[in-house]
């Protein structure tokens, strides 16, 4: 599974996966049923390849209480992998919104990572 907040390897290693350029869109279907979608670009600037990444996009109200969020995993479900040194778009769309909620702030946080290999590992000098 994937490694979360508090797994000392993902919070070693977050500093490096951040998505950037975040752009929320708002519309409404037929059904008049409210839709965000939270575009962004998704940055892997690390030494490790990812072979999972999973998204919480979240919209909430003027106080910061989450009104509605969406999980997505854009690796591997739209790329294999996200490679160090590696970008890709993403979108994550979050409905149903609430129509009567007071809608403020949209965004996309980074909820789990998955590593395609395990961490280099310091072996002192000598030593096999």
């Amino acid at each position: 599974g994937a490694l979360r907040e508090g797994a000392p390897e993902f919070d070693a290693y977050r500093k490096y996966v951040t998505i950037e350029e975040q752009l929320p869109v708002e519309s409404s279907n037929l059904l008049g049923q409210v839709t965000v979608v939270v575009r962004g670009v998704l940055y892997n600037r690390g030494n490790r390849d990812l072979s999972g990444v999973e998204l919480r996009a979240m919209v909430t109200d003027t106080d910061g209480n989450m009104i509605a969020d969406r999980i997505a995993v854009p690796v591997p479900r739209l790329r294999q992998r996200l490679s160090a040194g590696e970008s890709m778009m993403v979108h994550v769309n979050i409905d149903p919104v609430p129509r009567d909620a007071f809608r403020t702030n949209a965004f996309i946080l980074l909820r789990g990572l998955k590593f395609d290999q395990a961490p280099p590992e310091d072996k002192p000098a000598g030593s096999s």
